[in-house]
């Protein structure tokens, strides 16, 4: 392994390999999630295996408000973010390895609680077009790794990690909704 750690804008490159990575991640995760939440009733997109879990249209609506989160942030911060000191790469699996963990539950900050009122096709028609902003943010962006902002679990992550957080959240979102479809008591129609 190369121990070279480069520092500034050049550090930072936003390689093909990263570009072709982050396009089939994010068209895999979207894929998936919405495979996993086709063909649902009203009573299975509303059940709750508990009063205190999400639905999935919970699940749902929380990653659109997320998504409109980002594009907030990633407009008007990331242009202002700093080239990174170093090369921040090795956080990249991490990223997503720790978005797949389903083991460690995080509590949602009140801004991106959902709110229950939104249909099923609502949803999803948001869940999509929130698909095709980071799709856009990706592709109209070549220098995501050219720029940081905090993060306030993580730490220093390039515009590229940020992408990844918000792909691998939706991951993680689509496992919740397979747990809640498991449940013994989820409606058969």
């Amino acid at each position: 392994m190369n121990n070279t750690v480069l520092t500034g804008a050049a550090a930072q490159h936003m390689s093909a390999e990263d570009m072709g990575k982050a396009r089939h991640y994010l068209a895999q995760s979207r894929d998936e999630l919405l495979e996993a939440v086709s063909g649902l009733s009203e009573a299975q997109w509303r059940f709750k295996p508990t009063p205190n879990c999400w639905s999935i249209a919970d699940n749902l609506e929380h990653l659109v408000i997320v998504s409109k989160m980002f594009e907030r942030r990633m407009t008007h911060d990331f242009s202002q973010g700093a080239p990174p000191e170093g090369d921040l790469r090795s956080n990249d699996f991490v990223i997503v390895a720790k978005g797949h963990d389903r083991s460690r539950k995080f509590q949602t900050p009140p801004p991106g609680l959902p709110t229950g009122r939104a249909s099923a096709e609502e949803l999803v028609d948001a869940f999509r077009a929130a698909c095709r902003q980071t799709a856009s943010f990706l592709e109209s962006t070549p220098d995501l790794r050219q720029h940081t902002m905090p993060h306030p679990a993580i730490g220093v992550l390039d515009g590229y990690q940020w992408l990844l957080i918000v792909i691998s959240h939706w991951h993680r979102h689509r496992l919740q909704v397979l747990e809640v479809k498991a449940h013994p008591d989820f409606p058969l129609n």
